[in-house]
């Protein structure tokens, strides 16, 4: 028996562990998961570990998932050969401070632990934490340098409610990423190349992400020599409202580089969230750094001025996840470089909320993009005028009592920019602005509505439901949506199109 390793007593109805647990010398697995009745486990009585029990040194796994342990025992942290700890489901407030000696942990899982508060400094090697739905958690102890260990990391918050401390788990992931690129610069041996990512609930992209848009593609200016021996890489967020059971998730994370001789170059890493089923309940921000190595190995990227960067959501095997399921509401992105790593200066200090960058700020950005788009093409004199010829019917109508189109009137034409006429816009598929105090008075005709399809193969006929989510400054709100619209022939297009409606919006 002084052999053995592996352990197994998964959903058994043992009271306490066995005595000579302790001079199993090579145990290198311990699985105790879902024992319920383990309240009075000889190793965890009192809070204590048995002197017998410290001989556990291969101990590689600790899982006590489902255990219903209400106090988690400060003598954990002596198991120093721990690389998995496996605590879901139990019903203790607080992990001891000495966790944070458990210096080659890589797993850590919280799931469904309710009652959980706070958390420790957590331990320097820590690569994987899954605390979902830890809905009382809400502190969270800063890490210091002399206790973090540079590694590719995945950090999982969903479901916490009350978590209120973007800030300490920005600057803890920051002060990791650092690190980690440090020895993958240096080609250090048994350092893979990968994004680091962390989950949490939030609705909002936070100001400390310097180029943010609406929906799921942001795009910004380079400066000249952007990529040189300072960049670290990138930082990417984006923030995404789900609508129904995620099994799994992953945000494909695409930049397309340009420079102003037109020339075009693609790459891309991955946000990982989860592999296993959950129901998120609110929107959420998935967060992430990508060292992004070939940008620094290769000098051609400097030369490229302009990058669009698109964030799609997929399950874990790579497929596209349905609109149905969730959407990506907001991105943003921050150029990462080792002389200013700690710029918090856009982070309110002490803070609990988030502070997306105002919308007069973001609209400033898309007319300024929309006009580089537009530099060399004049407006199209096509839409404008079949534009205009659906106002002048409602001109008309309004001024001669005609009867007035109580659904919307819509068509379509070739192209892949919003006209400039139209005042609000914004990427993806989703506008928000604010109304003046004066849109319900008399002269009101309705919304001129513009939608830019990327089409990749339809035909016959396509609806575009629009849906007007109104909203007061006391919080109320109110629905309405129209259809726009088209029969299309047998054929199916291949090119983008440019559908343009206007809704009377009569009630």
């Amino acid at each position: 028996m002084v052999c053995l390793r592996y352990l197994y007593l998964e959903q058994t109805s043992i009271t306490e562990l066995p005595s000579p647990i302790g001079n199993l010398m090579g145990l290198a697995c311990l699985e105790v998961g879902n024992c319920k009745y383990l309240k009075d486990i000889e190793c965890f009585v009192d809070l204590q570990l048995p002197e017998r029990c410290v001989d556990l040194d291969s101990l590689r796994k600790l899982n006590l998932d489902g255990c219903s342990l209400s106090e988690v025992p400060d003598s954990l942290g002596r198991f120093s050969s721990l690389e998995v700890l496996e605590l879901s489901g139990n019903n203790f407030q607080t992990i001891p401070i000495s966790i944070n000696k458990l210096f080659e942990l890589q797993y850590l899982g919280l799931r469904n632990c309710t009652r959980l508060e706070s958390l420790p400094e957590l331990p320097p090697r820590l690569s994987k934490l899954d605390a979902d739905n830890c809905e009382s958690l809400h502190y969270l102890v800063s890490s210091s340098s002399t206790v973090v260990e540079g590694n590719i990391f995945e950090f999982i918050f969903t479901n916490c409610s009350r978590s209120r401390w973007f800030n300490q788990i920005l600057a803890y992931s920051l002060l990791k990423f650092q690190l980690y690129t440090k020895r993958l610069y240096h080609q250090l041996p048994d350092v893979p190349e990968g994004a680091c990512s962390f989950c949490l609930p939030a609705n909002a992209t936070p100001e400390w992400f310097s180029h943010q848009s609406w929906g799921s593609t942001v795009t910004f200016q380079l400066s000249s020599h952007w990529a040189n021996s300072q960049f670290l890489g990138f930082s990417l967020c984006a923030v995404i409202a789900f609508y129904s059971v995620s099994y799994g998730l992953q945000v494909k994370c695409t930049y397309h580089f340009r420079n102003e001789q037109g020339d075009s170059h693609d790459l891309y890493c991955y946000l990982h969230g989860w592999y296993d089923e959950k129901r998120i309940n609110s929107a959420h921000i998935l967060a992430g750094f990508d060292p992004c190595l070939v940008a620094k190995e290769d000098y051609m990227f400097s030369e490229y001025s302009e990058v669009s960067i698109e964030f799609q959501p997929e399950d874990m095997n790579g497929i596209l996840l349905a609109l149905d399921v969730c959407e990506v509401n907001e991105c943003g992105v921050r150029l990462l470089y080792e002389d200013g790593i700690h710029p918090f200066d856009l982070i309110m200090p002490g803070s609990s909320r988030f502070h997306p960058l105002d919308r007069d700020g973001l609209e400033a950005r898309f007319q300024a993009k929309r006009a580089r788009f537009q530099a060399n093409r004049g407006e199209d004199s096509s839409i404008m005028r079949r534009t205009y010829e659906l106002l002048d019917y409602e001109l008309y109508s309004e001024r001669f009592r005609l009867p007035r189109h109580v659904e919307a009137s819509s068509f379509y034409l070739l192209g892949d920019v919003s006209p400039e006429w139209f005042s609000h816009q914004s990427w993806g598929s989703i506008v928000t602005f604010q109304l003046s105090s004066y849109r319900d008075s008399s002269e009101f005709l309705g919304f001129c509505l513009c939608a830019v399809i990327a089409s990749y193969s339809f035909s016959r006929d396509l609806v575009i439901i629009c849906t007007y989510h109104f909203r007061n400054e006391h919080g109320d709100s109110h629905d309405l949506y129209c259809y726009l619209h088209e029969k299309f022939d047998e054929r199916c297009i291949y090119s983008d199109l440019i559908f343009v409606g206007f809704d009377p919006c009569l009630v």
